[in-house]
């Protein structure tokens, strides 16, 4: 993570407290261009930011775009442990649904990222992606 992505993550949520949404929606372009491979999105899941996730993907951030890696912002908040980004992802009822079966360039799922994280919140996070695995069949 450079110093570009840190002003990006400060300049998207000033744009969307300011209600400005014209310049809220440049800024998450911008965002996904500056910080190379990363969208703004994914650089919010890898620092549990549930908040700004649901902002970002009310203002047309992609759910299942991916990095250099081939991870999804999914597969970046179960690595990284952050309950409240997996929840937000997870829970994001408008358009496109967090894509529960993206594998990355390790031909890793979400559900199987988190299994290797050891992280304080692994198992509420195993839990949450099983369950909503099993109503997603």
């Amino acid at each position: 993570l450079n110093d570009k992505s840190f002003a990006i993550l400060g300049v998207v949520p000033f744009f969307a407290f300011q209600r400005n949404y014209w310049a809220l929606k440049l800024a998450v372009k911008f965002a996904d261009l500056v910080t190379g491979w990363k969208t703004a999105l994914h650089i919010a899941a890898e620092y549990g930011h549930g908040e700004l996730i649901n902002v970002l993907l009310s203002h047309g951030a992609a759910i299942n775009a991916s990095d250099s890696s081939r991870d999804t912002a999914l597969h970046c908040a179960c690595r990284a442990g952050h309950l409240s980004a997996v929840s937000a992802l997870l829970s994001w009822a408008r358009g496109e649904k967090a894509n529960l079966l993206a594998v990355n360039s390790l031909r890793k799922t979400p559900l199987q990222v988190a299994e290797f994280s050891k992280t304080e919140n692994q198992d509420q996070i195993l839990t949450l992606l099983r369950k909503k695995m099993l109503i997603a069949k």
